[in-house]
């Protein structure tokens, strides 16, 4: 992991895509991940009766019919797999599926503040709609799309702060306050890939989550992070709930 191409002074929402040639899939899967993702299978179900609207894993009738789940898991090296769900337990990336510009499959265990089940039929626009200070972001997304089911795999990094620990930052689950302790910190990171599936209609798009503690990362790193999160607009540290990170780790 280089840092640098993670954290960028200043920061900035444009979604730095670049090449990628690596494999698509960390192997063998970290088991801690699998297990995290069986946990977050339990919730579900029985989550609903917290948050109604609750959901982690589905596929429209599009998907099952174009067996585009299928295409997906031969891609990535498994035996045939009908399933978003059985596909997704069997790697530690989370996994969504664009067909034609829109999200048709997706099974998410570890969204970053988002409900993975709001973005059924949605544009890769709609689905960036609140991001903040992302105009830019949201007039390329069409572009991003026709990219990602291009002749190429592409990724990215995206991070943050939290006072969350878990690999999961799904909406339903409270954030912790942030206190006086930077030991109560955590770095987030999301390794993107896209890759095609059926050219020029669909891909693939594998979320990689991490999450470690802040106090471990190195004196240069942490100052890297900060002054990167001192560059954010208001818009941003808002958006992102840094707000009170932003004052915790400037003072220390």
């Amino acid at each position: 992991m280089n840092f640098d191409n993670i954290v960028k002074v200043p920061y900035t929402t444009l979604p730095h895509m670049q090449k990628y040639e690596g494999e698509l899939l960390r192997k063998p899967a970290s088991e801690f991940h699998l297990k995290e993702k069986r946990f977050q299978a339990l919730w579900e179900s029985s989550g609903k009766v917290l948050y109604p609207n609750f959901g982690l894993s589905f596929a429209s009738d599009l998907a099952r019919h174009k067996k585009l789940i299928k295409h997906a898991s031969e891609i990535l090296g498994f035996e045939p797999i009908y399933h978003i769900v059985t596909l997704g337990s069997k790697m530690q990336e989370d996994l969504v599926i664009v067909d034609n510009g829109r999200i048709e499959a997706a099974y998410v265990s570890f969204p970053s503040g988002w409900n993975p089940a709001d973005s059924q039929g949605k544009s890769l626009e709609q689905l960036h709609a609140p991001v903040a200070d992302g105009d830019v972001l949201r007039k390329m997304s069409n572009k991003l799309a026709q990219l990602m089911c291009g002749d190429y795999c592409y990724h990215r990094w995206v991070w943050t702060l939290t006072t969350h620990k878990h690999l999961s930052n799904h909406p339903m689950w409270l954030r912790p306050e942030p206190t006086i302790d930077l030991n109560n910190l955590y770095f987030r990171t999301e390794h993107q890939i896209t890759f095609p599936i059926v050219k020029g209609y669909t891909s693939g798009f594998l979320i990689n989550v991490d999450v470690i503690p802040f106090l471990s990362l190195t004196e240069n790193q942490r100052e890297l992070i900060r002054e990167s999160i001192n560059s954010m607009s208001d818009n941003v540290l808002k958006y992102k709930h840094l707000e009170d990170i932003k004052l915790l780790i400037n003072a220390n």
